[in-house]
């Protein structure tokens, strides 16, 4: 990893124990992982990268947004908002939940209903996997060769990388 992703792990690890909640979304996961800090513990992360989740001793979840301690993972980018609210709920009560779901006019109605691997297209997903879009190994942050804070042991080839690789999301 790079300095800086060194350095924000080692953060994480730091601060993780004493805060009142650890809350990554979507990809951001993958920080927790690389801080050890989901070892053994339930989450969810973008699907492109779920499955991989079990290789660093996560469980992962196809949920939108999984509750496990203290730290709370959200699916997708927009998953993020439905974790918010989650988290408010049990935070503030329902009601103030849903009053700021109002506040802020969340009442989905997506054009299309392609936001789930499970609903999307076959020809949609199959582009995705492809790499038309998607995560690659440089973005991935417990991916790269070098010292892995998950474990901090080297990562030493290309069958370590937890994370999709060559551009193409699995």
């Amino acid at each position: 990893m790079g300095d800086v992703d060194d350095r924000l792990v080692a953060w994480l690890r730091e601060r993780a124990p004493t805060a009142r909640r650890v809350v990554p979304v979507c990809t951001g996961a993958w920080l927790l992982a690389a801080a050890g800090l989901l070892d053994g513990r339930r989450a969810t992360t973008h699907w492109a990268g779920l499955d991989q989740l079990a290789e660093v001793g996560v469980t992962p979840s196809k949920e939108r947004v999984v509750i496990d301690g203290h730290h709370a993972t959200a699916a997708g980018v927009s998953a993020g908002i439905d974790m918010a609210l989650t988290l408010a709920g049990l935070i503030a009560g329902d009601d103030i939940a849903q009053e700021v779901q109002l506040i802020i006019e969340y009442a989905l109605e997506p054009p299309h209903d392609a936001g789930s691997v499970d609903s999307a297209p076959a020809a949609v997903v199959e582009s995705v996997r492809d790499g038309a879009v998607g995560l690659t190994s440089t973005q991935c942050p417990i991916g790269r060769t070098g010292e892995t804070a998950a474990r901090g042991e080297p990562r030493t080839s290309a069958s370590a990388n937890p994370c999709p690789s060559s551009g193409a999301v699995r």
